[in-house]
């Protein structure tokens, strides 16, 4: 066996239960052009995401959410298909901050500034985020048919809330 060359693609963990991620290699799309879509970006505001992020320059976790999220929005905006869009977030409890049906570059600027608008606080209570996008992908004023509901779910922790019987954050 020969020794890869530096940069191989070969991720070495180290000890314990490491999770390893890694670019798989090129570049692969969840929407494929002209297709339509319902998507829901589910994103946790808790106040861990004001944690610094590991990489530098005091960089935080909810400053790379907002950066991923803009870089998802700029993509979406060009998509030839139809593509109804919320944000939603979840700490103690979820709100649907924004809803944009038929999202494109019209719509891009006031995406962003929602985005750009996130602030971390509370606790982490994953139910309540996912009820919000339940009843929205059940809302009967948004075209279904032959839409594909894309769900995307960014955190970095563990749920530390749940909802009881009456919907309450406990």
């Amino acid at each position: 066996d020969q020794p890869l060359p530096p940069n191989s693609g070969v991720i070495t963990g180290q000890s314990a239960n490491d999770i390893l991620v890694g670019d798989t290699g090129g570049s692969q799309s969840n929407f494929i052009p002209g297709e339509n879509y319902n998507v829901a970006l589910v994103v946790d505001v808790s106040g861990s995401m004001d944690n610094d992020a590991g990489i530098g320059g005091g960089v935080t976790r909810l400053d790379l959410l907002k950066e991923a999220l803009e870089n998802l929005a700029e993509t979406l905006a060009d998509h030839d298909g139809v593509i109804n869009l919320t944000l939603i977030t979840f700490s103690q409890a979820a709100s649907e901050l924004i809803t944009i049906r038929d999202f494109d570059q019209a719509d891009l600027a006031g995406l962003v500034a929602t985005i750009n608008n996130l602030d971390a606080n509370d606790a982490t209570n994953y139910e309540s985020a996912f009820g919000v996008a339940t009843s929205w992908f059940a809302d009967p004023l948004k075209a279904t048919e032959g839409f594909v509901n894309q769900t995307f779910f960014v955190t970095d922790g563990d749920p530390t809330r749940y909802l009881d019987n009456n919907g309450n954050p406990v």
